[in-house]
């Protein structure tokens, strides 16, 4: 495109009539007008050209392009933006088959593109719209895995108290609720009287090991204790590893307190420190008093995750996944960390929309990587799979209505985002087959679910980032009223909660010395990509906290996006949280291997294939098993763009050597292939091809039960465009082996 061409252009309505028609628009749109958007302009354009976008009849703006990116299933999306004296303006685009998807943000509205594709000709039609901007209701979007809803805590419950000693506990270390290991933790035990009348003859045990769960002594020693106590772990009807401290007394209506001190037992241990047991004996009374562990701050033994030895932006820790040198700054070149993702959407995402599920997808994934590229945090994601997901609503009864239609939030993410628990073994296999780093799961619309969207994290970890971490639940409609610029931005903010980002200093008052990932705002003028935009009264604006910048007012222009992480009670900088559990994520999962490509035309085609074999749900490709192991493999075939929707068929081939050679058909059966004579077979019904064919061939397979307890298995891939008479084929086999 020339300089500053339009990207679309208005028309007559009545002579698109039939087609606009069909296109559905959200319920709370005040204004759409017609638009024509011509592909051809689309595709030739480049990075850094300058495109014109047209809002209405008489406005427009200009944008540079800053990000192109092919899906793929062939779909295309371009991503631009501009910092202009009239704020931050972006627009994201995605261009697919059938469908054409735009959002166009500015300070002042959100406008929105939806478009088909003309059967006759590469243009679209359909319409631009905006709506009004209102602030929602506070949602709480961040579920901190192991810690369990309180449902009382804003329950205001009367009560006479009885009188009582209240025994209480809290602890300190260099690090927050960190400890390094050979650091010391300070403990501060609290003993509080409210009898009227002073307690005598009082026995404190402290640390005692009392059950089979991970308590204080199995990772610590007390390393230092007041003159009083004593260790009694020998002493008859005390538990192992106790120290029993003597309080002569403690005077009517007061409180005494004393400190101890503890270490790790072992330099190498990293997990929780397990919780500590404190029980108080009242002699005169024959009566026991438990120290209240809910109202303790749990401590985890962890090595510094943030340390940059050589200054050069990336962690020691983040070097050790890129294999280069934590000491030389010159050893690490800058580049992208590329987070594959498969995302699965239920039976409501599917029929909430009137598009191709696949070019929506890509469009979500689009308008994501705009905000995370345009913020500068060294992240893009690339979709590896999507696939629809057999679910029904199963919550229950206390949470869900009856009939409802839609999914519930939080008992998705118990189902699928939780370790070993509930369907976690389905979402994990897709996980591994597709080598996805993080899972997304999308729904319709919310209705009456109070949460529009669900992470499941592991919190504040120092910039640790576990691999169980790494499931997201949104809902999404086109009928959001009237919150359809925010909601809009629910996925980004989820996925933000997984690179162990929190809200706001405001909100969720983090201390220690990650506390800085966290989002920021100002009131009245904006708030950043992970701070709750009511909380400031403002406009949240797509780009995350980033001290580094001052580009975020949409108000008050020239306004710094973050505050400088030293700064212990507001320092905020999510993209610096960002880029140090960054490439932590791109190892979760490998990669999926690819295979190379032949053709009967003896052509270069755009096609590619990807396969591999995985272990149960083990994360990793693996081509040698025992007989006894569940093996499952698949092929993918990324289709060459001029192939997709031609007549077609895809194909499987298994040489398994001396048990001779198969192709799988149509109903999924093995059938032999005379390599003499070969007549390949199709294992689908000849049809339209789609840009991506997933083609399982083994699922779950052991092969001991069927007396094979050594063979070999070659798996090839391909297809045929029928007009063409063109078969398409991976030139090198997926080899499994199978032996002792």
């Amino acid at each position: 495109m020339s300089c500053a061409d339009p990207v679309w252009e208005f028309i007559n309505e009545i002579e698109y009539s039939e087609i606009l028609s069909s296109i559905a628009t959200p319920d709370n749109v005040f204004v759409k007008l017609p638009v024509q958007i011509p592909l051809s302009n689309l595709t030739s354009l480049q990075l850094e050209d300058q495109i014109e976008v047209k809002t209405n009849r008489d406005t427009s703006i200009t944008f540079s392009i800053r990000d192109i990116s092919n899906f793929r299933n062939g779909d295309k999306g371009w991503n631009a933006a501009n910092n202009l004296e009239e704020g931050l303006q972006t627009i994201s685009m995605t261009a697919g088959r059938e469908h054409f998807l735009a959002s166009v943000i500015t300070a002042e509205n959100t406008f929105w593109v939806v478009a088909n594709k003309l059967t006759d000709q590469d243009d679209y039609i359909g319409w631009v719209y905006n709506h009004s901007r209102q602030t929602p209701p506070p949602l709480n979007t961040h579920l901190i895995e192991e810690n369990s809803r309180d449902f009382f805590s804003d329950a205001n419950i009367l009560a006479l108290e009885e009188p009582t000693l209240k025994v209480s506990y809290t602890a300190k270390n260099s690090d927050g609720r960190f400890v390094f290991p050979g650091d010391e933790t300070v403990w501060t035990i609290s003993i509080e009287n409210k009898f009227d009348q002073e307690r005598k003859s009082l026995s404190l045990d402290i640390g005692g090991k009392w059950g089979e769960d991970l308590e204080f002594p199995d990772t610590s020693v007390w390393s230092n204790y007041p003159g009083n106590c004593r260790d009694a772990s020998s002493e008859p009807y005390k538990k192992p590893n106790t120290i029993t401290c003597e309080i002569s007394q403690i005077e009517a209506k007061s409180t005494l307190e004393f400190t101890m001190k503890s270490k790790i037992r072992k330099q190498s241990y990293v997990g929780p420190i397990g919780f500590l047991t404190i029980l108080l004996w009242d002699s005169e009374a024959s009566k026991s008093y438990f120290a209240d562990m809910n109202l303790f701050t749990p401590i985890y033994v962890d090595q510094d995750y943030l340390i940059d030895t050589d200054l050069d932006g990336v962690t020691d820790f983040n070097e050790k996944f890129l294999k280069t040198d934590p000491n030389d700054k010159n050893s690490v070149l800058e580049r992208e960390a590329q987070i594959d993702i498969a995302v699965l959407y239920t039976s409501n995402y599917k029929s909430e929309f009137k598009i191709a599920p696949e070019s929506l997808i890509n469009s979500e994934i689009n308008f994501t990587n705009e905000i995370f590229t345009g913020s500068r945090t060294g992240v893009r994601f690339n979709i590896v799979h999507t696939g629809l997901l057999d679910y029904e609503n199963n919550c229950s009864a206390t949470r869900c209505e009856t009939d409802q239609t839609w999914n519930d939030t939080q008992t998705v993410l118990d189902e699928f985002g939780r370790k070993d628990k509930g369907r976690w073994r389905e979402s994990e296999k897709v996980r591994a087959l597709y080598g996805a780093d993080l899972v997304i799961i999308l729904d319709g619309a919310s209705g009456g679910d109070e949460t529009q969207g669900m992470a499941v994290s592991g919190g504040n970890m120092r910039g640790l980032v576990l691999p169980q971490y790494r499931t997201v639940f949104v809902h999404q409609s086109p009928n959001y009223e009237p919150y359809t610029d925010w909601k809009k931005t629910t996925l980004t903010h989820e996925l933000g909660h997984l690179f162990s980002l929190q809200h706001s200093r405001r909100q969720d008052n983090s201390n220690g010395p990650f506390a800085w990932a966290t989002g920021h705002g100002e009131d009245d003028n904006f708030a950043t990509m992970m701070a709750y935009f009511d909380v400031f009264n403002a406009t949240r604006i797509n780009r995350f906290s980033d001290p580094s910048r001052f580009d975020c007012g949409y108000i008050t222009l020239k306004r710094p996006c973050g505050v400088d992480r030293s700064d212990p009670l507001s320092g905020a900088d999510a993209v610096g949280a960002i880029k140090a559990t960054r490439f932590q994520i791109e190892q979760f999962s490998p990669s999926r291997p690819s295979l190379s490509t032949k053709s009967s035309d003896g052509k270069v085609h755009a096609t590619k294939f990807l396969a591999g074999a995985v272990k149960d749900i083990e994360l990793g490709f693996k081509t040698k098993f025992s007989p006894n192991d569940a093996i499952t493999a698949s092929g993918t075939i990324n289709l060459a763009p001029e192939h997709v929707g031609k007549f077609g068929t895809t194909h499987i081939i298994v040489d398994a050597g001396p048990l001779g050679v198969f192709q799988i058909n149509r109903e999924g059966q093995y059938v032999p292939l005379d390599m003499a004579v070969p007549v390949l077979v199709g294992s689908i019904s000849p049809r339209p091809l789609k840009g991506i064919e997933d083609l399982p061939v083994l699922n779950d397979f052991i092969a001991e039960p069927l007396g094979v307890t050594e063979a070999t298995l070659n798996l090839y891939f391909g297809y045929t465009v029928i007009d063409l008479d063109l078969l398409v084929y991976s030139a090198d086999p997926l080899t499994i082996q199978i032996g002792e």
